[in-house]
């Protein structure tokens, strides 16, 4: 197995320097990004999980699927976006077994009908899927079964949806596809009920928007963590949520010095092929009760971090552009790199099974020795229901509690 690096802990650090809110949670974080790289050491999975869980989704002509592009998981089930051809034309649902459950594809321009699905929320208190159409920009509502509720028409031309305590819908525009008010600002994002009725309109904190012809039209990015919304606009290094009043507040503010990448170098399309290698830009980050989980970009790299909350540590793991992630000392197959969480100690991972066969067959990993040979049962356990045909594998790691 490849050893994954982790920089020195002396290296970056990370300050904190706002209280609680109201609610008792969300601090503001100063995330410093300035920074070169350092001298690295070896670090695995098992540094930071304490178990290592894999689904193999059930195969079977109504969901077969090649690509995955977004997973839900809910106490019960496991929401799909299929991803099959770049077109998210169906979410299948499956339980926390594999099992195929149903399917929601209804293609079409007449009621109860989405053209795409652009993004899915989940609504943990009714059980309502919810799928967001941007081009015909309505949301549809679905029950567990794939049953057809409600459908309704929104602002805008949303791109991204949310579901947050204590029980609303977040649809975000960009800010290209919002016309300013009459006071001057653009109320980008909607805030919705349970009966999509709008709760309030909020205006952008940034106050302008950027050439439609920037190849990074649509940069920034929507993290949902524990039913609360990590909101990255472009173009700037702020990562917000909203308060208690739903008022945009900041959440990380990232530092990226020297490395920051000028609007008007994102706003180029030539220079999109060809700009300076020292410019840093942010991908995307993922939450835990412990961890931020941070991944960015510059020419010929992928950097990842991790950044511990309590004590302000933050390290990089990388291993370059095509493999990234935490050395998976459990069993000794693919690197580990979180899609996404499903809790406070829970993250996500998927890949296709063929990539999963292929890796374990290259890397000799039957022959690799664990210390922790429980998980690694589970992996040949796998490993014998998989052929090349197999639906994707998911995978769940159980982080360790501080």
């Amino acid at each position: 197995m490849k050893t994954i690096h982790l920089l020195s802990a002396s290296v970056l650090m990370l300050f904190f320097f706002l209280s609680l809110n109201a609610r008792g949670q969300d601090k503001t974080y100063a995330i410093d990004l300035s920074k070169p790289e350092g001298k690295t050491q070896e670090v695995n999975l098992s540094s930071i999980a304490a178990d290592i869980n894999y689904i193999a989704l059930e195969t079977t002509p109504d969901s077969y699927i090649t690509s995955v592009f977004n997973v839900i998981k809910t106490d019960k089930n496991l929401l799909i976006l299929d991803d099959t051809d770049m077109e998210r034309k169906r979410l299948l649902i499956f339980d926390l077994n594999g099992s195929f459950k149903a399917q929601i594809h209804s293609v079409g321009k007449g009621p109860g009908e989405y053209v795409g699905i652009s993004d899915v929320a989940y609504d943990p208190v009714n059980l309502y899927i919810t799928i967001l159409d941007a081009f015909q920009k309505k949301v549809l509502q679905y029950s567990l079964s794939g049953k057809f509720i409600r459908e309704t028409l929104v602002e805008n031309r949303p791109q991204n949806l949310c579901y947050i305590e204590p029980g609303y819908f977040v649809i975000i525009s960009p800010l290209q596809m919002v016309k300013p008010a009459q006071d001057g600002k653009f109320y980008n994002i909607i805030v919705y009920d349970r009966n999509f009725t709008v709760k309030k309109r909020i205006a952008s904190p940034v106050k302008s928007a950027v050439s439609v012809d920037s190849p990074y039209f649509f940069v920034g990015g929507v993290f949902n963590y524990e039913n609360r919304l990590r909101y990255k606009q472009p173009f700037v290094d702020d990562i917000y949520t909203l308060d208690n009043n739903l008022n945009y507040k900041v959440f990380c503010r990232m530092d990226f010095g020297k490395y920051r990448m000028p609007e008007s170098v994102y706003a180029s399309t030539e220079s999109s092929h060809n700009r300076p290698s020292h410019y840093r830009e942010f991908h995307s980050l993922i939450e835990s009760r412990d961890f931020f989980f941070i991944k960015y970009g510059s020419t010929g790299k992928t950097p990842v971090c991790l950044l511990n909350k309590h004590n302000g540590l933050m390290s990089y793991v990388s291993l370059g552009i095509e493999k990234v992630g935490f050395g998976n000392d459990f069993d000794g197959s693919m690197a580990f790199w979180p899609r996404s969480s499903s809790g406070p100690d829970e993250l996500i991972n998927y890949f296709n099974a063929i990539d999963l066969i292929d890796y374990c067959d290259k890397n000799h990993v039957r022959k690799f020795k664990s210390k922790f040979p429980a998980q690694q049962k589970k992996l040949f356990n796998l490993l014998d229901k998989l052929d090349q045909e197999s639906n994707p594998v998911i995978q769940i790691v159980t982080l360790k509690k501080n």
